[in-house]
């Protein structure tokens, strides 16, 4: 939508019906995601118990393609009959 930006008059129906039907009916809840961001412990003591056990039980994170994906779905005709729906794309994080 952003790229073809024009004024909120101007915006036609079609356009309209898709960014409601994402917006205000379904949510995406997108987990860990990779990244090119590099994020440090603070601390050794917290890299040396905590490093460990995140490597042992935390869910794979999801690349921004299959974040896209799930956003596609619920934007496309085959999420049409989605609504009020959270859908948490998350790797499985909301399960633990």
């Amino acid at each position: 939508m952003m790229d073809n930006f024009v004024v909120v008059h101007d915006v036609d129906d079609d356009l309209w019906d898709r960014v409601f039907r994402i917006t205000f009916t379904n949510i995406g809840a997108p987990g860990p995601t990779i990244t090119n961001i590099v994020a440090t412990w603070g601390s050794q003591l917290a890299a040396g118990r905590l490093g460990p056990l995140m490597q042992a039980t935390v869910p794979t994170p999801a690349t921004a393609a299959q974040l896209a994906a799930s956003i596609t779905f619920l934007l496309s005709d085959d999420g049409t009959n989605v609504n009020g729906a959270i859908l948490a794309s998350d790797s499985g994080w909301s399960a633990l």
